[in-house]
């Protein structure tokens, strides 16, 4: 099967009987993204087409990158058009993206779903905890506590395996035991898992 390959900036000409609309909301004059447009002519429907994108969102700015993601989004899910990127923005990945394949020096290090990666890479919470009053924590089981820089005596932070330690029964212990005013758990973003990945760090 031959396929014309046309700049990205033919998007807006090569869907417009569906989504006319297109070329006012996405300029894509600058970017080096590629779409095969004659994959649904020549498949007849059956492949559909598939959009590539190289670093779709660089030099753009923030009302920009998230129109340009709202549009991914919604060529997705309204079309069921397949999306192919290749970028180095996490956000890109975390807010439209829900299979991502990691190559590290050539080899592939992981390919699955977004949530799955976290399971293996990024098992590390951290809960954010502040107090009504000056009180000192006690040591936690499987629970590494310390104080965040630059914070008030108040302020503490906890870091546990969510494997080892249960969230809930962690925070129950908390506000049974301590006068919280206020507690937050995050888990690690997306980017500093790919940088401990590339850093080689091994599957928890």
């Amino acid at each position: 099967m031959t396929s014309t390959r046309k700049s990205i900036t033919s998007v807006p000409v090569c869907l417009s009987q569906n989504k006319g609309c297109l070329s006012q909301t996405i300029v894509m004059d600058d970017y080096n993204g590629y779409i095969l447009c004659e994959e649904r002519s020549t498949c007849g429907g059956a492949i559909g087409i598939i959009v590539f994108f190289d670093e779709p969102t660089i030099g753009v700015d923030v009302v920009g990158k998230e129109t340009i993601r709202t549009f991914i989004q919604e060529l997705n899910a309204q079309d069921q058009i397949t999306m192919l990127f290749t970028t180095h923005d996490m956000q890109d990945i975390e807010k439209t993206c829900k299979r991502l394949l990691i190559i590290d020096q050539g080899n592939k290090v992981y390919d699955g779903a977004l949530s799955g990666i976290r399971e293996m890479y990024g098992t590390t919470r951290t809960l954010d905890l502040e107090l009504q009053t000056e009180v000192q924590v006690a040591p936690i089981p499987h629970v590494t506590i310390s104080r965040p820089e630059n914070s008030n005596s108040r302020k503490w932070q906890l870091q546990f395996d969510h494997h080892a330690v249960a969230v809930q029964e962690l925070m129950g212990f908390l506000l049974a035991t301590y006068p919280v005013r206020d507690l937050n758990i995050s888990e690690p973003e997306i980017e500093s898992i790919i940088r401990n990945i590339y850093g080689g760090r091994q599957p928890e």
